[in-house]
């Protein structure tokens, strides 16, 4: 689970594999900005998820550099 100030719990399953799963923790934990891409309907319902203790579940998650591009990966 990935805990945001703006935007609340996200859950992260696509795209994770064994091989890159503690690399994609590391490289959240190291903090930073991040994009996360999730579902229309679970980002308009995400108020009534958590309340729920449902999971919003993330697509994609990019970092954003300081200079404001973004990275995948």
């Amino acid at each position: 689970m990935i805990k945001t100030k703006d935007c609340g719990s996200l859950t992260l399953r696509w795209g994770l594999t064994s091989d890159n799963i503690d690399k994609t923790a590391e490289r959240i934990d190291e903090g930073g900005q991040f994009r996360f891409t999730v579902g229309k309907g679970s980002w308009e319902m995400r108020e009534l998820l958590h309340r729920v203790r449902q999971a919003v579940f993330v697509r994609d998650v990019t970092q954003v550099r300081s200079d404001g591009a973004a990275t995948s990966g």
